[in-house]
């Protein structure tokens, strides 16, 4: 699988320009949340890319590029002192796939997942920016739809299924006030092992797997309770 340069999309540019005017421009900022207690987070984001890869013994498939789409998620977590902090989210996210020669136009895959998230905040009680890591596994309850009308066997796929998702996360909380913080981050997201049947006529189905990555960049709100 091919992992997709996401530094130059638009949302990326403004994450950057946004993310600038606020250190610069607010000198009496809060400092960002860095101690233990309650939080929640809501959070929207752009994807630029990503990539499916669908197995079928049929000719449909392969490595399928996906078009650009979104993301939004909410959770609710618990930061401990020393920069730690867990989580449970819940995430909708949704692209077009690209059509070419063996996949018409009008496909699209989206999943919504339950994830557990780990994190750990760099940067300490007195800074204003805390860049953090994280990764999270979850359950992912995925659609997938794709054809391939061209060949002299049509191939029609639109499948739900529920598959094991993983995620990547990188990113820095910027302090608004005591309580809320810019949360501005980059997602890699995985469903791995979609399964299903595919209708090619004239055989009833044939059974197909697919593995879906996503590139995204979000920007979002995190409060502390």
């Amino acid at each position: 699988m091919t992992i997709v340069n996401v530094a130059k999309s638009p949302f990326t540019s403004a994450i950057t320009i946004a993310l600038v005017a606020t250190i610069a421009g607010a000198p009496g900022a809060a400092q960002a949340q860095s101690g233990s207690g309650l939080y929640g987070r809501i959070d929207g984001g752009y994807s630029p890319s990503g990539e499916v890869d669908i197995t079928i013994a049929a000719p449909v498939g392969g490595d399928v590029a996906m078009d650009d789409g979104f993301i939004v998620s909410g959770a609710v977590g618990y930061a401990f002192d020393g920069g730690f902090r867990i989580e449970g989210e819940v995430s909708h996210r949704a692209n077009d796939l690209k059509p070419d020669i063996l996949n018409d136009p009008g496909g699209q895959i989206s999943a919504t997942s339950l994830m557990a998230n780990a994190y750990y905040d760099f940067g300490g009680q007195d800074s204003r920016l805390n860049p953090y890591l994280g990764g999270g596994v979850g359950v992912a309850f995925a659609d997938l739809q794709d054809s391939n009308s061209r060949p002299l066997i049509p191939v029609v796929i639109d499948e739900n299924a529920n598959s094991l998702a993983y995620q990547l996360m990188a990113g820095v909380a910027v302090g608004l006030s005591e309580n809320v913080d810019v949360d501005i981050g980059y997602r890699y997201f995985v469903v791995s092992s979609i399964k299903g049947q595919a209708i090619a006529t004239p055989t009833p189905s044939i059974p197909f797997k697919a593995d879906a990555e996503q590139h995204g960049a979000t920007i979002g709100l995190r409060f502390r309770f």
